[in-house]
């Protein structure tokens, strides 16, 4: 046997029903394509060898890449729903009527006690008009 090569079990060459002893010759990080290889070469109806199930890995390789990108880009909607969400309920909520319509009257207050204050004071209003330029 040539160095490197791994020795399969007998059932493994013939097809089996089950994926195991295909399994076994498999590493770890291997297993969910194997298994999806399996099943696929099942569904078609052809024999589990490994030789079938090889050839139906890089099917099912692309299967679940695309599965992978479909779920990833249905959470980040989700995700980014839920961001938004959190950031909205951190902020204090907007004024009503009666705070804008309380604001506007302050503001009014403010210019009406600065429109009074220069009435009183002739020569202030001068100094103020003379650096507005006029």
């Amino acid at each position: 046997m040539p160095m490197g090569a791994t020795e399969t079990a007998p059932e493994a060459e013939a097809g089996s029903e089950t994926p195991a002893p295909f399994l076994a010759t498999r590493p770890k990080e291997e297993r969910l394509d194997a298994l999806l290889a399996f099943a696929l070469a099942a569904e078609a109806g052809q024999p589990a060898t490994p030789g079938v199930i090889v050839a139906r890995g890089e099917e099912a390789s692309r299967l679940l890449t695309e599965h992978a990108y479909r779920l990833l880009h249905n959470h980040l909607g989700e995700i980014r729903r839920e961001a938004v969400a959190e950031h909205m309920a951190a902020l204090r909520p907007p004024l009503g009527f009666w705070g804008v319509s309380a604001a506007c009257l302050a503001a009014c207050a403010v210019f009406g006690a600065g429109a009074l204050w220069l009435i009183a004071h002739p020569t202030s209003l001068a100094a103020l008009v003379s650096l507005l330029g006029g």
